[in-house]
């Protein structure tokens, strides 16, 4: 799928450095449950800022928002990082997540639940690293920590199927869609660059787990449907730092939520 934002090939380093994907595509790549699937990537599924942290409280028992709730905190990161190598620090600040932060914070009793330590230290770690303008090789090192730490998070979970990881990117789709709203003025001027950033990290993350998606089904159709619609959603990041004006509406990715869903129904 064509990446918009040329400005993704900034993370080359991290990525030669094996900190790309959500989990990845063997048997220990975590997620499963179907019960409440729909809920967990349904409208109202994400609570607190554009409405992430709502499904946290499933997250103890429902595989499915537990790992969406993972990969909401990797859309924040990943942007994060990124915005931090290209020398924008104080945005960068603001997609850092600390332990003490709402959406990790609701996740402490998943973790515990699923008798998982978590990864306060290495989300403050990175933070501090950031926070400080540390140098570029300390926060990828911290960053790369960090993506371990979640990973072995994700472990605490089983694996994910196909039509379960559907419903993942459809809920991170969703909530782009609800952070898009956000950023966007009724008359398409910008006015909340955070939150364009935030959805374009959710994007990245779906995009991701699209790629993961591909081996675990013989539907073909019903992928080519998915991956359809992240490309028709894609011009509306042209770039990591937003223009004045968004072309895109919101309406573009509500839309295109509802037909990753209906696809995902087919796996």
């Amino acid at each position: 799928m064509k990446t918009s934002n040329k400005l993704w090939l900034g993370l080359g380093t991290v990525v030669a450095m094996g900190a790309t994907g959500c989990g990845s595509d063997d048997a220990t790549d975590p997620m499963g449950d179907q019960q409440g699937m729909a809920e967990a990537a349904g409208e109202g599924g994400e609570g607190g800022e554009g409405g992430e942290g709502a499904s946290a409280a499933e997250a103890a028992t429902n595989d499915v928002a537990y790992r969406t709730q993972l990969a909401l905190m990797r859309g924040h990161l990943l942007v994060g990082v990124d915005l931090y190598h290209h020398e924008q620090y104080e945005a960068s600040e603001t997609h850092m997540k600390h332990p003490g932060d709402e959406l990790y914070a609701a996740m402490v009793p998943a973790f515990e639940a699923r008798e998982t330590a978590g990864f306060g230290d290495q989300l403050s770690a990175l933070a501090d690293a950031v926070g400080g303008r540390a140098g570029r090789q300390v926060v990828d090192r911290a960053y790369v920590e960090l993506l371990s730490a979640i990973r072995t998070a994700e472990r605490a979970a089983p694996p994910l199927d196909a039509r379960q990881t559907a419903m993942v990117i459809t809920a991170l789709v969703r909530t782009a869609a609800e952070e898009f709203a956000i950023a966007r003025a009724e008359d398409g001027s910008l006015q909340n660059a955070h939150e364009y950033q935030d959805a374009l990290g959710f994007t990245r993350v779906a995009n991701d787990l699209l790629r993961q998606l591909r081996p675990k089904t013989d539907n073909e159709d019903a992928v080519a449907a998915i991956e359809a619609q992240l490309m028709a959603i894609d011009p509306a990041w042209p770039g990591l730092l937003p223009p004045d004006h968004l072309e895109a509406e919101p309406s573009l990715l509500y839309s295109a939520a509802a037909r990753i869903e209906i696809a995902a129904q087919q796996l």
